[in-house]
């Protein structure tokens, strides 16, 4: 079976971030950093997982407007529920004193 190359990109992203992160380590200075998120759509209810670096500096987490709850799973991975009334928007994380947005947006 033959898949297109955007395809298999779309689902490599994810692991390549990983890899990044577990080959060169923490950037020093530059502080946490989201690489990816998936899945990128679905109804309230939906579980989202963040990919990225230091994420275990995680103190908030919004999808748009809207505040989430949300677990560190650990320093590259942050997970959340899209709760009830969610629009479509941006991720944002707020961590180390900064919000941090998500590359693309979460389609609900």
């Amino acid at each position: 079976m033959h898949l297109p190359s955007s395809t298999c990109l779309r689902i490599l992203l994810p692991l390549v971030a990983l890899n990044a992160g577990a080959e060169t380590g923490p950037w020093p200075g530059r502080g946490p950093r989201v690489f990816a998120f998936y899945p990128r759509h679905g109804p309230s209810g939906t579980k989202v997982t963040l990919f990225g670096t230091q994420l275990d500096q995680v103190q908030g987490v919004a999808l748009g407007q809207m505040n989430v709850s949300f677990l560190v799973q650990d320093a590259r991975r942050v997970l959340f529920v899209v709760p009830p009334g969610a629009v479509s928007g941006r991720v944002l994380v707020r961590a180390a004193g900064r919000v941090l947005p998500s590359p693309g947006t979460f389609t609900v």
